[in-house]
């Protein structure tokens, strides 16, 4: 698919679905974007958080999520990554001047989460470690999707985690 068929794309779920037709078909194509709808229309920052890929996660990550923010003992929230997401997305959504405090912070993580987007330049699993050279190559092919997904979801902060050189360079 052209960049041009690609920006004309109006909605997040066409976009996926396109994004998936052009994937590799061995590869297991994982939907992102925003966490819940109707927290994400009713916050007053939108947060978009931007992330290289998932480690060996083979499952919707928008689902995967949701359902870690409503299990107790989750393995999201056991692992570094979705509580600090959570912890930075309170820190800015309720910035006025003042730092919220860290307590706060992880006392608000889970309802954080519920109203940013989350997504991943790589759709598919990786491993523990990224390899440079092949999400460099991914981020170029498939740059002009990043950058719709970008546009659609149309944040109000954009926070680049690991991805800043990728998204300079390609999206």
């Amino acid at each position: 698919m052209d960049d041009k068929s690609v920006s004309e794309i109006d909605c997040l779920d066409k976009l996926m679905v396109a994004w998936e037709e052009a994937f590799p078909k061995d590869w297991y194509f994982k939907y992102d974007g925003v966490i819940s709808t109707e927290d994400w229309d009713s916050c007053g920052k939108k947060v978009l958080f931007v992330l290289k890929e998932t480690n060996e996660a083979k499952q919707n990550i928008v689902n995967a999520i949701n359902r870690a923010i409503e299990v107790k003992a989750s393995g999201w929230w056991r692992g570094k990554v979705l509580r600090r997401v959570g912890r930075w997305a309170y820190g800015l959504q309720k910035y006025d001047g003042a730092v919220p405090s860290l307590r706060d912070a992880k006392l608000n993580e889970k309802i954080a989460v519920k109203s940013i987007a989350y997504i991943n330049i790589r759709k598919t699993s990786g491993s523990a470690r990224t390899d440079q050279k092949s999400f460099d190559a991914h981020a170029r092919e498939f740059a002009p999707f990043v950058r719709r997904q970008i546009e659609l979801i149309n944040p109000d902060i954009v926070v680049l985690c690991g991805t800043y050189n990728q998204v300079k360079r390609y999206v």
